[in-house]
């Protein structure tokens, strides 16, 4: 029902919801693969029969799937006064794999069927699409039109022979039967692209960004700029864990801030995938967050979706805390700020997701800031500017490439060590690393010994010394050998190897020479990194390429120059402050910027007010 109608709290329909519902079934109780399977995997067996059989009942079982929807879709067409109400349904087709040479007996001519045969595999398709055309009209569903089938298998492997063949097939025997095929491919899949090149009517990319940590909206941006420029659609992704947990809320709504960003929201099919009971579970929790996730989900399916807006008021100084006036900053969208007399600039107006400000004046050290803008309020913070330059008191050497080979890096990512002077800045080598185009994220490793790194895809150890704390900034020099400008990210891995334990940096490479990289470590500081055991950088292209780059690495550093630390950066007094989550930790931090004395000669002080239990211990 809540899926059905916007419900109220009464459980009334208020208006239609979802349109098109696509019954995904991805595992058997027989162990067989329903995708594609994979050697790797312990205890794997290709799909069977049973395994497919199991697929074909599901959909029909009394009083769940495809039945309680036909019952919901009643209700709510009687509720809202459309007794015709009726909706779209999808039905798993799933992934004829070539690895199963004992497939079963699905044609009935007493032989177990070898799939590795592509005749076989189109027999098989146009068999199962027959028995649930067949078992779905004997239904008589009222309220249910069966529009096509879902290929389960989410990404298309080009190198295996018929694999191609058997989607384009299948696509146009469901055309013939006026149904369409459908894909979701998720954002590693090589193909993700060219859905229609191979013959399905409709493919949405999923962004992933939900269920991989280490990405941020950037990822959303990228998979809705590669759908738009493919004529695809994008799936929006999200389970339970978005009403108690704060991170998972906000990467939700950068799914919904993205679709008016990016412009899916208004002009793009949609797909939503939620687990199993999210929405449902949404709007059941007893909470005003619940309520409020399954009302913005409503509005955005509805392409009325207004996102929520925070301001940032921040101050730009230098190492002492004076204001640095004429400083320039540059954001997203075009912003663009010079600093006043005061040091300050501010941005109103901004969509309640993270935003990235890059500052530069002559003289200092170029800083990009990352501010988490909450909605209705500004977020004001000091931003500190180290000078550029200065004598270097220590230099520890990461990697310089003048020994033997030795730097890790996925498969696909060509390295090798480069002696041709042109593209060696000092010494007799330089690293060349080659990323290709079609994959992505990307990497190659420059690598610790630490034992967190023990049982990982560490190939070398490049660097022993972890502890970067004592260090001011790391920098490198990096050829860009393309004709276009290029965006080179670094990955800092730090206590464990977990994608979700890295902080990720970028930089913009000019092309056709030599760029000169700092990166100033009280960025990675403020975005969370633990200095004191960093365990690997990661040299990286991100996904959705649209060529390859080959880059020249030479000279990693870590640098300490003879200067003073910087002055903490700090928040602004007052700073509203939004209601904490249940297991959030704040820890508030009072800097005072001056005293004065009143009448009767007290000293005033600025104050922190906190009206706050008194339990025995608080974070």
């Amino acid at each position: 029902m809540p899926y059905v109608g916007y419900l109220d709290e009464r459980g009334r329909a208020q208006d239609d919801f979802f349109d098109t519902f696509l019954i995904l079934t991805t595992k058997s109780p027989y162990g067989g693969a329903l995708h594609r399977w994979y050697d790797w995997l312990q205890n794997a067996v290709p799909g069977r029969l049973q395994d497919w059989q199991y697929a074909m009942d599901r959909p029909f079982v009394k009083n769940l799937q495809l039945d309680a929807l036909e019952q919901a879709v009643k209700q709510v067409g009687r509720e809202l006064g459309n007794h015709d109400k009726q909706v779209n349904v999808y039905l798993t087709l799933p992934f004829p794999d070539p690895n199963s040479r004992d497939f079963g007996d699905f044609n009935g001519d007493g032989v177990s069927d070898d799939l590795s045969s592509l005749d076989t595999r189109n027999e098989l398709v146009r068999w199962f699409i027959d028995s649930m055309i067949e078992r779905f009209n004997r239904q008589h569903y009222k309220h249910l039109k069966l529009a096509g089938f879902y290929w389960l298998q989410e990404d298309l492997d080009t190198t295996v022979p018929g694999e191609k063949e058997n989607v384009k097939a299948t696509a146009d025997y469901l055309n013939a039967k006026e149904m369409r095929l459908g894909w979701i491919p998720w954002s590693g899949a090589g193909e993700k692209a060219n859905g229609s090149k191979h013959g399905f009517d409709f493919t949405l990319v999923q962004p992933n960004h939900y269920f991989q940590p280490d990405t941020t909206i950037q990822r959303i941006k990228e998979t809705a700029e590669l759908s738009k420029n493919s004529g695809q659609g994008v799936e929006i992704e999200f389970d339970q864990r978005a009403v108690e947990n704060p991170y998972y809320r906000q990467v939700l709504y950068n799914y919904l801030i993205g679709g008016v960003k990016y412009g899916y929201m208004a002009d793009s099919i949609l797909a939503y995938y939620q687990d199993v009971y999210a929405i449902y579970d949404l709007y059941r929790h007893r909470s005003p967050i619940g309520r409020k996730l399954y009302g913005d989900i409503y509005r955005f399916a509805k392409g009325t979706f207004t996102p929520p807006v925070g301001n940032v008021e921040a101050r730009v100084v230098d190492m002492d805390g004076n204001p640095l006036a004429g400083a320039k900053v540059t954001g997203e969208d075009g912003f663009s700020a010079v600093t006043g007399t005061d040091g300050k600039f501010i941005a109103n107006g901004l969509y309640s997701i993270r935003h990235s400000f890059t500052v530069t004046k002559d003289g200092y050290l170029s800083r990009t800031v990352r501010f988490d803008v909450a909605e209705g309020t500004a977020i004001r913070k000091d931003v500190v500017l180290a000078p550029s330059g200065g004598e270097i008191s220590e230099k520890y050497i990461l990697a310089d490439f003048e020994g033997e080979f030795n730097v890790g890096g996925n498969s696909v990512v060509t390295r090798s060590f480069n002696t041709v002077t042109e593209y060696v800045y000092s010494g007799a080598q330089s690293l060349k690393v080659g990323f290709p185009t079609g994959w992505g994220p990307v990497r190659a490793f420059i690598d610790s010994g630490s034992e967190a790194l023990n049982g990982s895809d560490r190939q070398f150890v490049n660097y022993t010394n972890t502890d970067w704390s004592g260090y001011d900034a790391i920098a490198m020099y990096v050829y860009n050998a393309t004709s276009a400008e290029q965006t080179l990210y670094f990955e800092f891995m730090y206590d464990r190897y977990s994608w979700s334990s890295s902080v990720l940096m970028n930089v913009k490479l000019a092309a056709g020479q030599w760029n000169r990289v700092e990166i100033p470590f009280s960025e990675l500081r403020d975005a969370g990194a633990n200095l004191k055991n960093i365990i690997r950088l990661s040299l990286a292209m991100r996904e959705f390429p649209t060529y390859g780059a080959t880059l020249y690495f030479d000279d990693i550093a870590l640098l300490k120059y003879n200067r003073k630390p910087p002055a903490d950066t700090y928040i602004e007094l007052p700073s509203p402050v939004p209601t904490m989550d249940i297991g959030a930790e704040w820890e508030p931090v009072v800097k005072i910027v001056r005293s004065r004395r009143g009448k009767a000669g007290m000293r005033l002080f600025p104050a922190l007010c906190l009206n706050l239990p008194t339990p025995r211990s608080w974070k």
